[in-house]
């Protein structure tokens, strides 16, 4: 059986000496490291989570910031397009007016060289008409 006697109180006062020095100096500061660390890891995985959410938030930007650019681009490219189409249509209405307008002055030109021609033809006509009858008539005499 157990005795009790005064060996026993001793090395249960050691035990519980031995107990609260142990807690002070190894079990508490083990604890608190122990929570520290978990403090870190858990700010870390949460500055982890920020860091990813702003990546993530950055991308979106990003990717919007280019759709709206390549938008924008096509928007130009396309009213530049047009303009161009525009301009093009402008020269050949252009180019067509002076065309006309000297296939006109041409015409104009070519109708009073006509008319011109038929008159000196018309006096040629009577000349050589009157120089026809004499020499016939300068014959015939």
């Amino acid at each position: 059986m157990i005795e009790l006697n005064v060996t026993f109180f001793i090395q249960l006062a050691n035990f519980l000496v031995f107990m609260v020095l142990l807690n002070h100096i190894l079990i508490k500061p083990m604890v608190s490291m122990l929570d520290k660390r978990r403090k870190a890891i858990a700010d870390s995985a949460d500055e982890v989570q920020s860091t990813e959410d702003l990546v993530a938030r950055k991308k979106a930007e990003y990717e919007e910031a280019l759709a709206q650019a390549r938008k924008e681009a096509r928007d130009f490219a396309e009213v530049e397009r047009q303009e161009a189409l525009d301009a093009q249509e402008k020269i050949l209405q252009e180019a067509r007016r002076e065309s006309e307008a000297i296939l006109k002055s041409g015409q104009q030109a070519m109708d009073e060289q006509l008319q011109q021609a038929r008159q000196q033809l018309s006096q040629q006509t009577s000349t050589l008409a009157a120089s026809i009858t004499q020499k016939i008539l300068g014959r015939a005499s």
